[in-house]
């Protein structure tokens, strides 16, 4: 048997792993070893099945001009069993898919492999809540994720649909609130003027100093009244 078959072993294994709604979100934050391991592990499973149905197809009476067929192709031994692995993973991984949801799995591997500013921008945006968010800079900014998670290491920013932002003190770190952002498009005349997508940003995610969710009932009871205070000092 040659040994080269054994890469249709590996790209059974990496086909099943990255099409599977369960194990696609994980695969992405594993390193190229773990990667090979796992790939590896689910080719011999689909390579077993493979070999299974091969074996039971025997007793069908088409085996035999099949059989006959194939050895006019390729007379490598055992390589219907190694080939017919690929197709298997695509038709197993897509049968698996029928029976999870795609946006539970999602969440499921973000709060188990994720780190904990991924974790927390999950829940933001699956629970609605608002993130406050501060800077390397020291720029603060609140408002709603834009989208889910997907662990892609490529993944280097992530974005915010504004409701408030501001900076904070360099001593202190304090909050002083700049600028308000509209929740509602407003309009003129029944025409829009102002989108909501107008208030998006963009921030990186290696320049996220401090992030948690933020109570804007909390923020009015307890913090509002302090910026008036400093502001009006002379």
């Amino acid at each position: 048997m040659p040994a080269n078959l054994l890469s249709l072993v590996l790209m059974a294994g990496y086909w099943f792993t990255y099409i599977c709604d369960s194990y696609k979100y994980r695969a992405r934050m594993l390193d190229g070893f773990r990667l090979l391991i796992e790939c590896s592990t689910f080719g011999v499973v689909l390579l077993m099945l493979s070999r299974t149905l091969i074996c039971l197809g025997k007793f069908l009476p088409q085996y035999a001009d099949a059989k006959t067929y194939w050895s006019q192709i390729s007379d490598v031994p055992y390589l219907g069993t190694f080939f017919l692995c690929l197709p298997l993973a695509i038709l197993v991984a897509n049968l698996w898919n029928l029976f999870v949801d795609s946006g539970q799995e999602r969440e499921r591997a973000v709060r188990e492999h994720g780190d904990a500013l991924v974790v927390l921008m999950q829940e933001s945006f699956t629970r609605e809540r608002l993130l406050s968010i501060t800077m390397d800079s020291r720029k603060w900014y609140v408002g709603y994720v834009v989208g889910e998670q997907t662990l892609k290491p490529s993944e280097k920013y992530f974005q915010l649909l504004l409701v408030l932002s501001g900076y904070r003190d360099k001593d202190t770190m304090e909050v002083h609130r700049s600028v308000t952002y509209p929740t509602l498009d407003d309009e003129e005349d029944g025409h829009a003027t102002v989108r909501a997508d107008d208030f998006i940003i963009t921030l990186p995610i290696q320049l996220v100093r401090s992030a948690s969710f933020f109570d804007p009932d909390v923020y009015e009871d307890s913090f509002q009244g302090l910026e008036t205070t400093a502001t009006s000092q002379p």
